[in-house]
């Protein structure tokens, strides 16, 4: 296979894990935009670390009042709480609450339900040959050395 075939092959094995997360993602009422958010939020502050509307925007490419918008919904729906910051009331930062933290478990233990389902299909060196590849892939993609 031809290099940039290989490419158009691999963008759409990558579409198509995409259209595959979508399709598990339709058991909640999360949007892909609202999972994005809790996964960010949840990122930041495992690593010990706050996080703000505006640093939510910058990192998702997402308006301000978009992501405003989106907060209220998963704000009123008691998946994150939002606190001002009393030195500048102009910051805003974001934390899961509880029940935030309990929807993404839940949603990665469905989404690992499904990927051990696949992968129950395979045989053990397709599996170790998947791992090791998209392992390497992904690390030439971020420009790593193996």
């Amino acid at each position: 296979m031809q290099r940039r075939e290989a490419s158009g092959k691999l963008m759409e094995i990558v579409n198509d894990f995409s259209d595959l997360f979508s399709t598990w993602d339709c058991y909640d009422e999360f949007t892909k935009r609202d999972t994005c958010i809790l996964t960010m939020i949840l990122v930041h502050t495992r690593q010990g670390n706050k996080i703000t509307t505006s640093n939510i925007s910058d990192l998702l490419g997402i308006t301000k009042p978009a992501i405003s918008q989106a907060l209220k919904k998963l704000e009123q729906g008691g998946f994150v709480r939002r606190k001002v910051n009393n030195d500048d009331r102009r910051v805003v930062y974001v934390y899961l609450t509880k029940k935030g933290e309990q929807r993404l478990r839940k949603k990665d233990e469905l989404f690992q339900s499904h990927i051990d389902d696949a992968l129950s299909k395979m045989e053990d060196e397709e599996v170790n040959l998947l791992i090791k590849y998209a392992d390497k892939f992904i690390k030439y993609a971020k420009g790593e050395n193996l």
